[in-house]
């Protein structure tokens, strides 16, 4: 009885272990941040909180979700954008106008390229704001484990 139940487990963990590997392969395209204010992501305004963002199986296609599950989620489509440098840690890059974020581009370790969003017509009116004085505009990058 006792060689049966070693048999059961041993098997179970050979199953489990290539399981768990997939797992953690598949997890080195997704960040999971704190992002400490609202911001626009795609057409949506989602608030504060930690949030997960992963490609789905189209790589132009990010979806990102609340951490816990609720109903704060978006799909956002993004454009490849060259690297500058290879980016060595994930990040989240923001455009700033007065009090009001903007998801501007996202940035993975696993990939060489990052992903950019396309302006929205709200941001481009921020935008023609700073040309007249009422605005000011700033990048804000956000890196995982910071």
């Amino acid at each position: 009885m006792n060689n049966q139940i070693f048999r059961t487990i041993t098997l179970l963990s050979l199953f489990c272990i290539p399981a768990a590997t997939s797992a953690d392969a598949q997890s080195a395209d997704r960040i999971v941040m704190k992002i400490p204010f609202d911001f626009v992501a795609g057409k949506k305004i989602l608030p504060a909180g930690e949030y997960t963002v992963k490609p789905t199986l189209s790589s132009r296609v990010t979806l990102i979700r609340n951490a816990d599950g609720r109903r704060d989620h978006t799909t956002i489509l993004t454009m490849p954008v060259p690297p500058e440098t290879v980016a060595l840690a994930a990040k989240l890059v923001f455009h700033r106008y007065g009090d009001q974020y903007f998801l501007y581009q996202i940035w993975t370790p696993a990939s060489e390229r990052g992903g950019q969003l396309p302006v929205l017509r709200a941001e481009r009116e921020l935008a023609k704001e700073i040309a007249s004085g009422k605005s000011e505009h700033r990048l804000v990058t956000l890196v995982v484990g910071q």
